[in-house]
């Protein structure tokens, strides 16, 4: 059974300081992976967490302005705001919820759908408020995370995707997968 977002929050997160991670050299690669691809002027960073990792993919496209985290559980949210006062935060309490976040020119999704029972639902959602590009990642090996409920295999991804303008690349040790809006 899956950890809701707020239970992730408070019994993984903000518990283990996961954050500090992010300054690891295969955190750092993730981030620069997501931004390289990414296109226009607005962008969001669904499930954000406090906003530390859409703080350095901001960093890395030189502004944060034009940033927006959005998370699925409210204390991740309202942790953020004190720390990242330049980024816009909303909270999406679900799936559906956010149809009314954007939308965006390029939205990224980063290592949060092995999180999720519903990743088509989250998918399509994140699709449907992109106006150019989608930027997922997930991790291709099992890790060592309360809240991971699959490691996907490339079929896997080829399904989820379906119908939808993907490119699926295995840069180890996660997956990118980029979806283009024609």
């Amino acid at each position: 059974m899956a950890l809701t977002a707020d239970q992730y929050i408070q019994q993984h997160w903000l518990r283990k300081k996961v954050w500090r991670n992010l300054e690891s050299p295969k955190h750092l690669r993730r981030f620069a992976i997501c931004v390289e691809v990414m296109e226009g002027e607005t962008f969001a960073d669904v499930g954000c967490a406090l906003g530390h990792s859409t703080a350095k993919m901001a960093a890395l496209l030189g502004g944060e302005s034009a940033w927006t985290g959005i998370d699925f559980s409210a204390a991740a949210i309202n942790g953020g705001r004190p720390l990242f006062k330049a980024l816009s935060f909303i909270h999406a309490p679900d799936p559906t919820a956010l149809a009314t976040c954007g939308p965006f020119d390029s939205v990224v999704c980063s290592e949060v759908l092995e999180h999720v029972e519903n990743d088509r639902e989250i998918v399509d959602a994140l699709y449907a408020i992109a106006r150019k590009v989608v930027v997922l990642t997930t991790p291709c090996i099992r890790v060592n995370d309360p809240g991971h409920l699959r490691v996907y295999t490339e079929e896997e991804l080829q399904t989820l995707c379906a119908g939808k303008n993907a490119t699926i690349e295995n840069l180890h040790p996660f997956w990118r997968v980029v979806l283009r809006h024609d």
